[in-house]
């Protein structure tokens, strides 16, 4: 709705910069791939509009395929992204790789 784009654009007005067909598409495209549908699709843009800005082939997929070789199915890494969007801004290398590093050491999980 108008409110929740209005509301989006006050967060990340640089949004108005992105590509339509470089950058918007693919993203969406790529989350509902994941299997998140529309809404989900929507209300996770909304939480973290900045997603739309990162590389899809270099940020999201390698973000999303290392949650896979941890032994995530898609179903399970699209409810991470659903619910905590801003881990795919994070470094894979300086931040979360080291995370869950620590976590295995410290017997957490």
């Amino acid at each position: 709705d108008d409110q929740q784009v209005a509301k989006t654009l006050a967060r990340f007005p640089s949004l108005l910069s992105l590509s339509v067909e470089k950058k918007l598409k693919p993203t969406s495209q790529w989350l509902k791939e994941l299997g998140m549908d529309d809404q989900q699709v929507a209300k996770t843009l909304a939480r973290f509009p900045s997603l739309l800005s990162l590389s899809v082939e270099k940020k999201l997929k390698p973000t999303s395929q290392w949650l896979k070789e941890l032994g995530m199915n898609d179903q399970q890494v699209a409810k991470i992204f659903a619910r905590f969007p801003s881990l795919l801004g994070l470094s894979l290398e300086k931040n979360l790789k080291p995370k869950v590093q620590a976590i295995r050491t410290r017997g957490i999980a």
